[in-house]
C-alpha cells in the first residue's frame, strides 16, 4: 500500500550542491525560456545524456543545496547513478 506523501517512480540520484547553472545553463536560458525547449538541456554540464534518459514518472533525488545560486566557488558532486 502506498501512503500519503509516498512517491513511486524511478529514482534519479543527484549529488550535492548542484547549482542552478548546472540544472539548466544560463546560456541556454538566453536562447529561450520555453520549458519544452529547455528540458532538452537538463543537467547537460554534469551528465550530457541525462535529459534524453528521463522518463515520465522519474523522481529527482538530490543532495544538500540542490538549486543553489551560482557563486564564485564551484563545488559539485555527481555519483553517476
Amino acid at each position: 500500500m502506498i501512503g500519503e506523501g509516498t512517491l513511486r517512480g524511478r529514482a534519479r540520484r543527484l549529488g550535492c550542491r548542484v547549482n542552478t547553472d548546472y540544472i539548466i545553463s544560463s546560456s541556454r536560458k538566453k536562447e529561450t525560456l520555453d520549458p519544452h525547449e529547455l528540458k532538452r538541456w537538463l543537467l547537460e554540464a554534469l551528465h550530457p545524456e541525462f535529459a534524453a534518459s528521463v522518463q515520465e514518472g522519474d523522481v529527482l533525488v538530490a543532495g544538500e543545496a540542490f538549486g543553489w545560486r551560482w557563486g564564485k566557488r564551484e563545488v559539485r558532486c555527481w555519483d553517476g547513478s
